[in-house]
This record gives structure tokens, C-alpha cells and sequence, in this order.
């Protein structure tokens, strides 16, 4: 992380749409935990504050592997040491679990639609 500090404007850019983003997806965890405790499960606003949190985490998560790759290549520039072999890039987030929450959202939206359609019929 700290060799981006070199190019703040980077670092800025990158910083400011995370903090946003995790931001839009606190308060609309918030909401929704609220509109639950209230009984107001499955509505409309509810699939759309699920579906900002969601893609606000799914966002970050994106952010963060974009700097650890920046980083790795940075230091794979500066960095060279006779008889040894710098180690490949990997990312550290679980991305499987990330597939999951969207996955479960999307469901979650399909209910809400469904019982909307149900509200209607006779």
C-alpha cells in the first residue's frame, strides 16, 4: 500500500469511491435491519437497499483486489534479488462467498415479486 502513496491522486480516487460505497451499504444494512424488525420484510425498498449493500460490498471487494494488484506490480518493478523468485499475484478475497450474497439477493428480489404477483390474484 505504500508505494501507491506516490500517486495520491490514485490513492484518493480509489479511497473516496470505496469509502462511499461502504458508506451507501451500511446505511442501507441499516435500513433493512430496521424495516425487519418492523415486520416489513419483503418490499420493494428492502430489495433495493439489499441489492446497494450488495453491490457496495461486491464494489469494495473489486477496489481492494485493483490496489493489491497495483501494489504487486509496483514492487515486482522495484524489487529484484539475484537467485530469488518473486511469488506470483493472488488475491486474497473470497470471491465464492461474494457469488453467494448477490446469488441469495437476486433470490430474495424474485420473492419479493412473487408475492407481489400473489398479492394480486384473487
Amino acid at each position: 500500500m505504500w508505494l501507491l502513496f506516490r500517486r495520491p491522486g490514485v490513492v484518493l480516487c480509489f479511497g473516496a469511491f470505496a469509502v462511499l460505497a461502504i458508506l451507501a451499504g451500511i446505511y442501507c444494512l441499516i435500513r433493512v435491519l430496521i424495516s425487519i424488525s418492523k415486520r416489513n420484510v419483503f418490499t420493494h425498498d428492502n430489495v433495493v437497499r439489499m441489492r446497494v449493500f450488495t453491490y457496495s460490498l461486491l464494489a469494495f471487494s473489486i477496489l481492494n483486489a485493483l490496489m493489491e494488484w497495483l501494489n504487486y506490480i509496483e514492487v515486482v518493478k522495484q524489487v529484484s534479488l539475484p537467485g530469488y523468485e518473486i511469488k506470483g499475484f493472488s488475491m486474497s478475497e473470497d470471491w465464492v462467498s461474494l457469488v453467494v450474497i448477490v446469488l441469495f439477493t437476486e433470490i430474495f428480489a424474485v420473492g419479493v415479486k412473487m408475492k407481489e404477483e400473489q398479492d394480486l390474484t384473487i
